[in-house]
């Protein structure tokens, strides 16, 4: 039975691995073994992030851009990313057309095949394919006049890739029972899980999501931004002993990048 293993980037040499960035928020970077280059709430300019603005510049090739929903701290980068790359959007069908209409992003990066809804399995490539997933929280789009429009259903991810891992990306969102269907269709091996409270889940509702879901590692995000993101991942580690989780617990850095590989 093949196993997923964790190795830091600077330990040894695994160039095939499945490679997660962290930038801060909800803002990730996945990596397939085969190449696939996928931003998830692509702000990578947030607060946390240092050198956000020298990194937006040097992302070098993006394939896709995966945004859960319109508000300003899950689109963040995406259109400064649309004009230097040539990555193609994955969302629901109210957002793309929000956001072609309402604040001129380029409509041909919106491909139909690419726009879904909740239960909806969109193939990105050979390597890829991002099931659509239900998420507890509003969605809205701040025209330029500043009017706000609803967006659609919010949205979580769920990647599965060709060699057999998959990551579950939360989307902002609240602890809701319909998450314990997720790993009846396949075992998900990573989850990225908010834990800020206030707006989304907070430490103690995401670690009962977790033990819904018992992915082999999970990656607390969407905390810490601003301070009423008051949740911690030493609050979220507790919390997840006291549930019995038996699975790792990771706390990223901002800006690091995790490698895991099938043993």
């Amino acid at each position: 039975m093949k196993k997923l293993l964790l190795v830091f980037w600077i330990a040894i040499n695994t160039s095939h691995a499945l490679k997660i960035t962290w930038y801060g928020h909800s803002a990730f970077l996945v990596e397939g073994e085969q190449g696939t280059r996928i931003l998830i709430d692509p702000w990578i300019q947030n607060p946390k992030n240092p050198i956000g603005e020298r990194l937006l510049k040097s992302l070098g090739k993006v394939d896709f851009v995966l945004v859960s929903h319109g508000h300003g701290d899950n689109l963040g980068d995406t259109l400064s990313i649309l004009n230097q790359t040539e990555a193609k959007v994955v969302t629901s069908y109210g957002l793309s057309n929000h956001l072609i209409r309402l604040l001129d992003y380029p409509a041909d990066r919106f491909p139909a095949e690419l726009v879904g809804d909740v239960g909806g399995k969109i193939r990105l490539n050979s390597e890829v394919e991002v099931l659509l997933t239900k998420a507890v929280h509003s969605n809205e789009v701040m025209d330029k006049q500043g009017h706000l429009h609803h967006g659609g259903p919010a949205l979580g991810f769920v990647l599965n890739f060709s060699e057999g891992r998959s990551i579950y990306h939360t989307g902002d969102t609240d602890l809701f029972l319909d998450m314990k269907l997720i790993p009846i269709f396949k075992k998900v091996d990573i989850m990225l899980t908010c834990i800020g409270g206030h707006f989304t889940m907070d430490p103690q509702r995401a670690s009962v999501a977790t033990m819904m879901i018992k992915p082999s590692f999970v990656i607390p995000m969407h905390f810490g931004t601003y301070p009423l993101l008051d949740g911690t991942s030493s609050e979220f580690k507790t919390a997840l002993e006291e549930a019995g989780y038996e699975g790792e617990m990771i706390p990223m850095k901002i800006n690091k990048t995790l490698e895991f590989f099938v043993q």
